[in-house]
């Protein structure tokens, strides 16, 4: 693999584990067992929450996926404007046209071992992707799957179901990952100008502003245009769209101090990362030290969850968002700590409804 399979390619994973169903669900319809078959499409949209590893589904690794395009597109937008791109854009188209290429290389190998794409041509249909030719119809897309999922599981009969649903989604992934490559060269040779204290130092006050835009972004657009309005999918997609390129640990809750003056700590545990992936590679292609591109990312990653919680925890409590442990920082996993201490926050509500849904 020309990137770290663990960290970059789990979509592989969970792609292989709706094709297991698709077939058992089109092995189910030949023998005439439509309740087996309907069972089948089931957990391959709506996930298989028993085994282990979890297997989140189509419907969230759909979601997760487009959401992630969006936000891969801000983050380049972010970077290529503070970083002053257009001068560093000569020499990083190359490099991308290279890393870009072992990205869909690994993705070819992939999907032709999996099977993952049935009777399209691995090959033809993952090199034939261009970067910039992205999902512009998405929501017409999605809705038409959705659609077409629901009539299938209705009926038992999978037809070509997991396949419309493999292209779109590995569609989403290539446009994602592309931009994530852009960010990481970009990043990279920046810091082999200027150095990995001036990269910091640029980006450093984009933290904060990042932290609103992405989620005005999410809430505002993607998830609208997705169509999630019902509590329970937003809880899913929260809880588990990050298994659809991560592998993680159970989390840990613990109190401190007694009475209503308790302190309630939370902790989430990721054992990789995608972006780590892309950026490790990318410091290593340019000779760069690990960990040297570590502010083009993780701070954005810190930021997106603070000002969620800024806007889901609940007003009697005051929560403190961190990154306690970092694979970019030499640690072993990327360990979020969320401290809930009691307080009349409901200040930070209001503030947190109006910057995203401009609203108090």
């Amino acid at each position: 693999m020309n990137y770290p399979e663990a960290h970059c390619h789990k979509w592989a994973w969970n792609l292989g584990e709706a094709r297991g169903r698709h077939l058992a669900a089109e092995r189910a319809w030949a023998e005439g067992s439509e309740v087996e078959a309907k069972q089948a499409l089931h957990e391959m949209y709506y996930g298989d929450f028993e085994q282990r590893p979890l297997f989140p589904g189509l419907k969230i690794l759909s979601s997760f996926w487009i959401a992630e395009c969006a936000e891969m597109r801000f983050r380049l937008r972010v970077l290529h404007q503070a970083l002053n791109g257009d001068a560093l854009e000569c020499a990083s188209q190359d490099l991308f046209d290279t890393l870009f290429k072992e990205y869909r290389d690994d993705a070819v190998r992939l999907a032709e071992e999996g099977g993952l794409l049935g009777s399209f041509t691995a090959s033809e249909f993952i090199r034939g992707y261009e970067p910039g030719s992205d999902l512009d119809d998405w929501p017409e897309e999605l809705e038409r799957l959705k659609l077409s999922t629901d009539e299938g599981i209705g009926a038992g009969k999978p037809g070509d179901l997991y396949f419309r649903w493999s292209s779109f989604c590995i569609k989403a992934v290539l446009s994602y990952a592309a931009n994530l490559i852009r960010q990481a060269i970009l990043a990279g040779l920046y810091v082999r100008r200027n150095g990995v204290d001036a990269l910091e130092a640029t980006l450093k006050p984009t933290y904060e502003s990042f932290g609103w835009d992405v989620n005005r972004l999410f809430y505002g657009e993607v998830l609208a245009q997705m169509g999630i309005a019902d509590l329970n999918d937003l809880v899913d997609l929260g809880t588990y769209g990050m298994l659809a390129d991560q592998q993680s640990a159970p989390p840990r809750e613990w109190k401190e101090g007694d009475g209503q003056s308790a302190v309630t700590f939370k902790e989430s545990y990721l054992l990789t990362c995608q972006l780590y992936g892309i950026y490790s590679t990318v410091e290593r292609r340019l000779g760069l030290e690990p960990g040297a591109l570590a502010a083009a990312y993780c701070p954005y990653c810190v930021g997106h969850g603070e000002k969620t919680m800024f806007l889901v925890v609940p007003p009697d409590q005051r929560p403190i968002y961190t990154l306690v442990e970092g694979l970019a920082y030499d640690g072993n996993k990327c360990s979020f700590r969320l401290r809930l201490e009691p307080a009349d926050d409901m200040a930070r509500v209001e503030e947190a409804q109006m910057r995203i849904f401009g609203r108090g």
